[in-house]
């Protein structure tokens, strides 16, 4: 097999988007590309970030921090375990249930995959917002494992709804087929989109909010890249590194000085 320019391929996928995935190759290869998809990620990451910064820096917006990155720091602070919460909700729930949820359902159309990605990810948003009227327990790591199950049992009534209307929803194929570049681009909107429910920010600060989400609609392109050419075992490894390095790292750092 010739060998693959992944930055030409991936901007060939940009620029005119499609379904198509690399013809079969070895691990080493994959993992290779994966690497790749990392660092062309976060060069991309730097660009859109600076007119964040520069607004920042001028004091045109607030800083915007994550809610979770807020919870972390008060768990911190109160001298709280971050082991068991990191690893089971961070570093495996979310890029499972994000990555079966926005990126599954992106193949040429299959009424399986659409209907999987579909329950998730409306069971992500309900759920969201009704979180309120469930039981909320009072360990991290139960309080990440409840709230996976609440997810997927809200999931599952929606997919027994969808699983009613299969010979309805099975019509959208051609459409879905023939406009790859808008499911595509128009899923990464929304997974950027639906991120602003974990953001903290001030109402002065939504006007710019298309600025401030710019990098989360960079990874949902990376990861609908990886799901398409590789699979979506390869979206979810980039998502799982992603989300180590950010929270994983700096927490093992923290425990070996104060263990070694």
């Amino acid at each position: 097999m010739n060998k693959i320019s992944i930055r030409h391929d991936l901007f060939s996928f940009l620029k005119n988007p499609d379904y198509n995935r690399f013809p079969d190759m070895s691990d080493e290869k994959e993992l290779l590309i994966l690497f790749k998809v990392f660092i062309l990620t976060n060069i991309a990451l730097v660009i859109v970030n600076i007119p964040t910064l520069i607004l920042r820096k001028w004091g045109i917006i607030s800083e915007i921090p994550m809610k979770s990155d807020l919870i972390f720091n008060s768990i911190v602070a109160q001298n709280i375990g971050l082991k068991p919460y990191l690893i089971f909700s961070v570093l495996l729930c979310v890029p499972l249930l994000e990555e079966f949820s926005y990126r599954l359902f992106l193949t040429k159309f299959r009424i399986d995959y659409f209907m999987v990605s579909v329950s998730l990810f409306s069971g992500i948003i309900i759920s969201n917002f009704l979180k309120g009227i469930f039981w909320i327990p009072k360990s991290w790591l139960l309080l990440s494992f409840i709230g996976a199950i609440y997810t997927l049992l809200v999931s599952a009534l929606i997919g027994g709804v969808l699983y009613l209307f299969k010979s309805k929803i099975i019509r959208i194929e051609e459409f879905w087929d023939k406009n790859m570049g808008l499911i595509i681009y128009g899923v990464a909107i929304i997974f950027a989109l639906l991120h602003v429910m974990n953001l903290k920010f001030e109402t002065r600060d939504l006007i710019f909010m298309p600025i401030v989400l710019l990098p989360l609609f960079v990874y949902g392109l990376s990861f609908a890249y990886l799901r398409i050419r590789l699979g979506i075992v390869y979206s979810i490894a980039l998502h799982f590194i992603i989300l180590a390095i950010r929270f994983g790292v700096p927490e093992l750092v923290k425990y070996l000085k104060t263990n070694i």
